[in-house]
């Protein structure tokens, strides 16, 4: 026996199944969240940005006393070059990283010291201040959970929050029991992060680190300071 379906609910069906497929779509690319697909993008996104400007606030607090170690504002080329200025354990700095030659400005003076050679270039990945995206470094995120979104500057933003395995030497020296909480779009990039752990000597002595990164992958160029 031959069922026939009248064309009109042929074509009920198919809008049906076509409003249906567009949902799904719809869903998966702007609604659905995986958490473990977003931090594996985010991490491989922070170690594949090579250019990037950013803001740092860096604090340890030791026996209740909080200490600001750095609070500065930065740049940071595609060959590794940066300038760095604000303030480093309440020091004004000013620090450009050029062509293999680093120009300090004297707190006191204002004049520029020129120091050939690329001895604080080589220590950027273990410098906070100098490749900040260098502590978003991990290798395996335990309790990984997505909070929800929050508006950053007019971006809508997913947050993730995790007790990291962080891959940096400077850190991983002296801090442990780190958490970390990330803002990052829909692709994986990261606008904004914080970072915390205690002491390894001491755990009552804690740290916390914040970052805001923004013209990532961009063309960005130094010159260096007249001097």
């Amino acid at each position: 026996m031959i069922i026939r379906i009248p064309w009109k609910a042929m074509v009920a069906l198919l809008l049906l199944l076509s409003v249906a497929a567009g949902g799904l779509a719809y869903y998966n690319r702007f609604i659905r969240v995986d958490p473990e697909e977003l931090m594996f993008r985010a991490i491989e996104g922070a170690k594949g940005t090579a250019s990037y400007r950013y803001r740092v606030f860096f604090q340890v607090v030791t026996n209740g006393n909080k200490i600001v170690m750095s609070n500065i504002r930065g740049e940071r080329t595609e060959a590794g070059e940066f300038h760095i200025t604000g303030e480093i354990q309440a020091q004004k700095t000013e620090v450009f990283h050029i062509a293999n030659t680093t120009y300090m400005r004297d707190a006191i003076t204002g004049k520029w010291m020129v120091i050939p050679g690329s001895a604080i270039g080589d220590h950027a990945l273990f410098m906070v201040e100098v490749h900040p995206l260098a502590t978003l470094y991990m290798t395996a995120w335990d309790n990984l959970t997505y909070l929800g979104k929050e508006v950053v500057d007019g971006k809508k933003l997913l947050v993730l929050t995790s007790n990291p395995v962080i891959d940096n030497q400077f850190l991983n020296t002296w801090f442990t029991g780190f958490q970390s909480k990330l803002w990052v779009d829909r692709t994986g990039r990261i606008y904004r992060s914080q970072l915390q752990g205690v002491y390894k000597s001491d755990s009552k002595h804690t740290f916390f680190l914040e970052m805001e990164i923004w013209d990532q992958n961009q063309n960005i160029k130094l010159n260096p300071p007249s001097v």
